[in-house]
């Protein structure tokens, strides 16, 4: 009986935890040729994603997170999809930002209201949940070509 005990009790603490949903209101900010969707709790933003569209990069801020030196690697993601990003550890903004192209498969998830998560050295941030039709709004908008891109055709 002891022996059953403690196997279960090693069992429990090897096993992965299970990270609760961090609580967030969420917003949608449009500025010329940008898109950001912002999640933000009683003390303030906590994170922010920011689509650029004409060039098709992506920009990911962590408010709560402490940059690190030495380290560049940024996971930004969902449970099923990451991609790596490169932190900006010269940024004079608030928390850790990184910068990369535009994660098509996240925004893909994020259309079905996947929540994201982030991982930076030993920090991690998430999992967040967007509501649908704040996070189907922003990844329809970030997939969709710019018009730069597009081209304009003119009926004249």
């Amino acid at each position: 009986m002891r022996t059953a005990i403690l196997t279960l009790a090693i069992l429990a603490a090897c096993a992965p935890m299970r990270q609760a949903e961090t609580p967030a209101t969420w917003s949608l900010t449009e500025t010329p040729g940008r898109l950001t969707l912002t999640a933000t709790d009683a003390d303030g933003p906590v994170l922010a994603m920011t689509c650029v569209q004409a060039s098709r990069r992506f920009i990911v801020q962590a408010f709560r997170m402490e940059p690190i030196a030495t380290d560049e690697e940024f996971l930004f993601g969902t449970s099923d999809y990451a991609v790596r990003m490169v932190a900006d550890t010269d940024a004079t903004a608030s928390g850790v930002v990184a910068r990369g192209a535009m994660p098509e498969f996240v925004l893909n998830s994020l259309l079905a209201s996947a929540p994201v998560q982030v991982r930076y050295g030993e920090q991690r941030l998430g999992p967040l949940t967007a509501p649908l039709n704040i996070a189907g709004s922003f990844a329809g908008a970030c997939i969709a070509p710019s018009p730069e891109q597009v081209g304009a055709i003119g009926l004249n």
